[in-house]
């Protein structure tokens, strides 16, 4: 599901963002998954489109909450 998307061309990896030998792995938690996405997705902190009434609280919702982030579409141009 992973091969071929963005994150994949963009050479991301699962280590970029999963920290397998930490006692947690901050992705994997709601409240301090989205500083883990925010990483590189800078602008989308404060120009993040609105969600019902408002940006979306990023300190209570984690972005794979919206965002399925292990089944992004394809890069353009694949088939």
């Amino acid at each position: 599901a992973f091969e071929g998307t963005v994150h994949d061309r963009m050479f991301v990896n699962c280590s970029s963002c999963h920290k397998a030998h930490a006692a947690e792995d901050p992705v994997m938690t709601r409240s301090s998954q989205a500083p883990v996405c925010l990483g590189c997705h800078k602008k989308q902190e404060n120009d993040h489109p609105k969600v019902g009434k408002g940006v979306p609280d990023f300190s209570r919702m984690g972005c794979a909450g919206c965002h399925r982030v292990h089944r992004l579409p394809k890069a353009k141009g694949d088939g």
